[in-house]
């Protein structure tokens, strides 16, 4: 059974997982989207040429802060089932 998250009540954001090959190497190792990698954390070598993407896991990871304590946790998205949020009344109605 799948626990649920109010998203609309919990700070968050997605976390861009991307699978990349050295060309060096040929070995895979991940990174962060947007915080690329300047050299291979496997065998070490600069990265001159962009690594080859393996396959991009955006959707799996969402970041979440606690707003009581401020603790960040990182979950699985398959793991919770989000609330949906009502849209508020019209107030011209």
């Amino acid at each position: 059974m799948k626990k649920s998250i109010n998203f609309w009540k919990t700070s968050n954001s997605a976390v861009e997982i991307r699978t990349m090959e050295c060309p060096h190497c040929e070995r895979p190792f991940y990174e962060l989207d947007g915080h690329e990698l300047d050299d291979c954390p496997l065998c070490g070598e600069e990265l001159h040429e962009e690594p080859e993407p393996l396959r991009y896991d955006s959707r799996t990871y969402t970041l979440i802060v606690d707003h009581k304590t401020g603790v960040p946790s990182v979950i699985r998205n398959d793991e919770y089932e989000p609330v949906v949020r009502e849209a508020p009344p019209s107030q011209t109605e």
